[in-house]
């Protein structure tokens, strides 16, 4: 059984690949893993990603994955999109590559299960880009999606001197205006906050763009059950 989110959740035998997840949704993703690969949870945001990498590091991982959503910043990233990058970019400039045979060997796996990719750049954002203006803004970087915490694990995974990768799935899209407030929809610990959410759907105005997300949401969930079914089994073919 999982732990706590926050705490280490190694498997008993020593963990080959540690997958990173910062939501409960993006977790639940990940039914079945392998006995060798561990999960941490670590709430939203790039903090939150560096302490999950250092503890799941302190825990005898090898190898980090950043396994999650994504928001699309390329006109042909749309929902539902499966983001397999060669490389993170950061918003503070900085450049991290994904160990290139890993790559080789996801991509393979990923194509054998008739699962298109985008192996485009993905930034890594210090917030949520919550409009249609800011998302096209952070595309002039040259990313094709954004995410909050995979700078932080793939920085982490350097300063240790292991490889990384990452599988994000695109939920919104270029033009997608994401409701006020949808920051405080989720809490800390990467769990859904109900009454947020709740006072959201009470609002007439809201019916129609939170229909709108609930359904480009669960495209991209699809998409990542597809990747770990094809991965998850085989420690995310990590050699």
């Amino acid at each position: 059984m999982l732990a706590e989110a926050g705490e280490a959740r190694v498997s008993p035998s020593e963990p080959r690949v540690a997958v990173i997840v910062a939501l409960g949704v993006e977790r639940r993703c990940l039914r079945g893993v392998g006995p060798r690969v561990a999960l941490e949870q670590s709430g939203p945001g790039e903090a939150r990603a560096a302490g999950a990498a250092a503890r799941a590091l302190a825990g005898g991982a090898r190898a980090l994955v950043s396994f999650g959503l994504a928001g699309g910043l390329a006109a042909d990233a749309a929902p539902g999109r499966l983001l397999l990058p060669r490389h993170v970019v950061t918003h503070d400039a900085r450049r991290f590559s994904v160990e290139p045979r890993w790559h080789a060997r996801l991509a393979a796996a990923l194509a054998a299960a008739d699962i298109d990719v985008d192996e485009r750049p993905l930034l890594a954002a210090a917030g949520v880009l919550t409009s249609a203006d800011a998302k096209r803004a952070a595309g002039e970087l040259g990313a094709a999606a954004v995410d909050l915490e995979s700078g932080a694990i793939a920085a982490a995974a350097e300063r240790a001197a292991v490889p990384f990768a990452v599988i994000r799935a695109v939920a919104d899209g270029l033009d997608d205006e994401l409701p006020a407030g949808v920051s405080g929809w989720v809490g800390p610990d990467g769990e859904t906050r109900i009454a947020p959410v709740l006072a959201a759907a009470l609002r007439p105005g809201s019916w129609g763009p939170l229909w709108t997300l609930a359904r480009r949401y669960a495209s991209a969930r699809r998409s990542l059950e597809r990747a770990a079914r094809s991965l998850s089994q085989e420690d995310f073919l990590f050699a």
